[in-house]
């Protein structure tokens, strides 16, 4: 591999770069020094293009490492995760946004409201304008629209008048007018739960009609709404005012309950007057939720927030529904969780995928060769390789797949590899045999030696010279006081004049150890008279 120096298997290992320890890799500092290392280096710039062209590659936020002349990442700094799978962009997330909260990928997404990421779990943050989280469950977020006659303005908030149809369509309940055959004769309808709604029948002689119609004569009779000197049957009125015949049925959508009162059309129904009261007779899919007849049955009951019935929410724990058969369903599972109990009704989906028996799916385990496996982030990663082994291709799927111990590839470190004439043996490259050696050496202990030289193999294998020795022609020799090797090997003194070595250099020892006409001196022999 070109441009890329070997690193040391132990960083690989001990971090991996998949949101352990809590969604956040760790970088020990104790045993790692990126000021130091040129082939795994820490954060950005980022240079992926092609790392055989330089020494370092770098990826942001990320230790990063150079095989087979790619930059992959070996661990990412703390608090940082790489969640897309993409070496270029370096450990591009953090694990409490809520695109990646607590495990990558897992969105925090609430009907109808905001979210936050708090300790790695989903929050709901606040309902939208006139949604309220009315049930108090996390998982359906703000399920109920507070515009309806039930939850007006805030949950469990009624808008609703005695004989009076109301609306709450802004989110404040607003008097609209009387139902059919009522009147607010006293003026209090605005006052809402302050009056008395709508508290006056208008079907008698002082009040026909309207608040104001009060039937005259002597015996003023009052039927369908109107004044007539005639008495009606019940369901009867004399509704063309002839005083002659009760000629009108008030049973008819045309002259419901009172003459000339229409019933219908209403919206997704069909209208019916068999008692004198205007009711509704729902389509299939939808039902009237708000008690309000004037706009039928207004609501679709195949929707998450009315399935099948009004208010009758569709959700599931950590899901996605539809109810467009009127009957609750899944449609997916929140990114991040399964439903591997396939219990839907009960708890939902309610595996988190980022467990060792669940990795990224339902029964989906992580199990990586030769490694302690990590599935925090939701894919299955190297959490830390066994002792000997090392992740030297950065992939997750291979796990550990170098022994450093045995690879002549990797011999006790990522891509160290052993020449051709050596085998890798207890994470060294050793010699078998002489014929592995070089001219003038011997294998010793798997080490291709010269025991001319060699202090630890001196004239043999293992035959260590003493402290302050040293091997010179295969033979331990003190230097300090070795007339034949006298200073450094080979360097004999001169028998003629120096008779003796000491600290390393030749000295004589007298004048007599000195030839004839020649005095012993600091020096050595000196001829004449002085030194």
């Amino acid at each position: 591999m070109l441009g890329c120096r070997s690193y040391d298997p132990k960083l690989i290992g001990g971090h991996p770069h998949d949101g352990a320890d809590g969604g956040n890799d760790v970088v020990d500092s104790g045993k790692f020094d990126a000021s130091t290392d040129s082939s795994v280096v820490d954060s950005g710039p980022n240079q992926t293009s092609d790392c055989r062209q330089h020494t370092t590659c770098k990826l942001d936020h990320a230790i990063a490492v150079c095989s087979e002349g790619e930059c992959l990442i070996a661990a990412c700094e703390t608090g940082y995760v790489d969640c897309n799978d993409v070496a270029e962009d370096g450990c591009e997330a953090t694990l409490d946004s809520v695109e990646h909260c607590g495990v990558c990928r897992h969105g925090c997404t609430f009907a109808n409201g905001s979210s936050r990421c708090s300790d790695g779990t989903c929050e709901l943050a606040e309902c939208e304008m006139n949604f309220g989280d009315c049930d108090g469950s996390r998982d359906n977020g703000c399920e109920r629209t507070l515009t309806t006659l039930s939850n007006c303005g805030a949950c469990g908030t009624s808008c609703s008048l005695a004989n009076a149809v109301t609306n709450c369509d802004t989110g404040h309940c607003i008097f609209a007018k009387c139902s059919a055959g009522f009147g607010d004769c006293n003026g209090d309808g605005a006052k809402l739960a302050e009056g008395n709604g709508c508290e006056t029948k208008l079907d008698t002689p002082d009040h026909c009609g309207t608040c104001d119609t009060k039937c005259s004569g002597a015996t003023p009779y009052c039927s369908g709404g109107r004044c007539t000197g005639v008495v009606c049957d019940p369901g009867r009125a004399d509704c063309d005012n002839d005083n002659l015949m009760c000629e009108a049925d008030l049973t008819t959508l045309s002259n419901c309950g009172a003459c000339g009162q229409n019933c219908g059309p209403l919206s997704n129904a069909t209208a019916t007057c068999a008692t004198g009261q205007c009711a509704a007779t729902c389509q299939s899919g939808f039902k009237d939720c708000d008690n309000t007849l004037a706009n039928g049955c207004e609501t679709n009951t195949r929707t998450t927030s009315n399935c099948g019935e009004c208010g009758r929410p569709c959700t599931y724990a950590n899901a996605t529904t539809n109810c467009g058969s009127g009957a609750c369903a899944l449609a997916s599972c929140t990114s991040g969780y399964g439903d591997c109990n396939a219990n839907l009704t009960q708890d939902g989906c309610e595996q988190r995928l980022n467990t060792l028996q669940h990795c990224g799916n339902c029964n989906q385990a992580c199990n990586l060769a030769n490694a302690a496996s990590s599935c925090s982030s939701g894919s299955c990663q190297v959490g830390s390789c066994n002792t000997g082994f090392a992740n030297c291709d950065g992939r997750a799927d291979t796990g550990c797949e170098s022994n450093l111990v045995t690879s002549n590839q990797s011999c006790g470190a990522c891509n160290s590899a052993c020449p051709s004439n050596r085998t890798c043996s207890g994470g060294r490259c050793v010699c078998t045999s002489n014929s592995n050696c070089g001219s003038g050496q011997t294998c010793c202990n798997g080490a291709c030696v010269d025991q001319l030289s060699d202090e630890a193999n001196c004239g043999s294998c293992s035959n260590v010279c003493a402290s302050g020795s040293t091997c010179c022609s295969g033979t331990c020799r003190n230097l300090a006081t070795d007339f034949s090797n006298c200073g450094r090997c080979g360097d004999r003194c001169d028998s003629d004049k120096e008779n003796r070595c000491t600290n390393g250099e030749c000295r004589c020892a007298n004048s007599d150890s000195c030839p004839a006409f020649w005095r012993c001196c600091s020096s050595g022999c000196k001829f004449g008279l002085g030194c």
